[in-house]
């Protein structure tokens, strides 16, 4: 394979990936945890959707549509974060 891409490039025939910049371990790190944080959403929605069996999780796929049951996730997500007063502003 070496052997080809040299003549290749004694001729002037350049392969794709030399051109191509690297990713960073930093742009990967990222980019793994973008994906991995999917991964986790994704799982969550599905969880509120269905629920969990033989658990105090109820199913709220029948009751509710996508984009509410996105809206519940998020806020889950959020709820570590929020400070006392922050979670009452959205009580009210």
């Amino acid at each position: 394979m070496r052997a080809a891409r040299n003549e290749k490039r004694e001729h002037g025939q350049t392969h794709a990936d030399e051109h191509q910049l690297p990713i960073s371990n930093l742009a990967r790190r990222r980019s793994h945890h973008q994906f991995a944080e999917g991964v986790a959403a994704r799982r969550e929605f599905w969880v509120v959707k269905h629920g969990i069996k033989m658990s105090a999780m109820p199913a709220w796929g029948k009751t509710l549509n996508d984009a509410a049951i996105w809206d519940i996730v998020a806020f889950a997500r959020r709820m570590p974060l929020m400070t006392p007063e922050a979670y009452q502003q959205l009580s009210r």
